[in-house]
């Protein structure tokens, strides 16, 4: 009652073989690619990192370094306060709230402004901080 039909064993052990080649060359070029997206990546952040320190001391509406002190929005990003920011709140005629120039979605009150100062006050001295 069995039905016995002829196989090709010895071919189909090649194919087979061929196939796993296959596999392991296909997984060989993916592992590489997956080693070239990461190194990357990594070049990526580093170069965000770099552009995010050298950035932080320019503000990006008059392209000026910061002196002593710069105007801190709700959104993290900093401007001059005078004049920068003054422009922005006159540009915005009558609203009490502006925008962040980098297109942020974050408004910022007049009042939610935060000064930071490169300058110590707790000593009465006036010595850069470090």
């Amino acid at each position: 009652a069995f039905i016995v039909q002829p196989r090709d064993i010895a071919g189909l052990i090649m194919d087979h073989t061929a196939k796993q080649a296959m596999a392991e060359g296909n997984l060989r070029r993916t592992k590489e690619l997956l080693r070239f997206l990461k190194n990357q990546n990594i070049e990526r952040m580093k170069t965000i990192e770099n552009d995010s320190n050298e950035g932080s001391n320019t503000c990006c509406i008059c392209l000026c370094n910061f002196e002593k002190e710069r105007a801190v929005l709700r959104c993290g990003h900093t401007y001059h306060y005078s004049p920068c920011l003054e422009r922005l709140f006159a540009r915005a005629g009558g609203s009490k709230t502006i925008t962040c120039p980098m297109r942020c979605a974050i408004r910022t009150k007049r009042d939610d402004i935060l000064i930071a100062s490169d300058i110590r006050k707790d000593d009465g001295s006036k010595v850069a901080k470090k």
